[in-house]
C-alpha cells in the first residue's frame, strides 16, 4: 500500500488518501480496517484528518454504541482521541 511508502517518507497526513478513497467507496471493512492499527499509523491516527474519516465512515457512531477500539478512547460528548 502507498500510507507505508508516506509514512516511511514522513508524511501521515498523505498515508491517508488511499483509506479516504477506501471510505468513499464504501470499502472500510476490507483490508483497511486492520491497517489502520497498525503500530506504524499511530501518527496518523493522531491527524484531525483521520477522525474527519473515521465519522465520515460511521465508525464513530458505532463505537459510541458497541465500544471504543484500543487505541481510541471518548473525549467529552462529541469527540475522541487515538494514539
Amino acid at each position: 500500500r502507498t500510507g507505508w511508502v508516506y509514512l516511511y517518507l514522513g508524511n501521515p497526513d498523505r498515508a491517508l488518501d488511499h483509506i479516504e478513497v477506501t471510505i468513499d467507496a464504501g470499502l472500510l471493512g476490507g483490508p483497511v480496517s486492520p491497517v489502520l492499527w497498525a503500530p506504524v499509523y499511530a501518527p496518523v491516527r493522531k491527524l484531525p484528518r483521520f477522525k474527519a474519516l473515521m465519522r465520515k465512515a460511521g465508525l464513530v457512531e458505532y463505537w459510541r454504541e458497541r465500544g471504543w477500539p484500543d487505541a481510541c478512547r471518548k473525549v467529552g460528548e462529541d469527540d475522541f482521541a487515538c494514539s
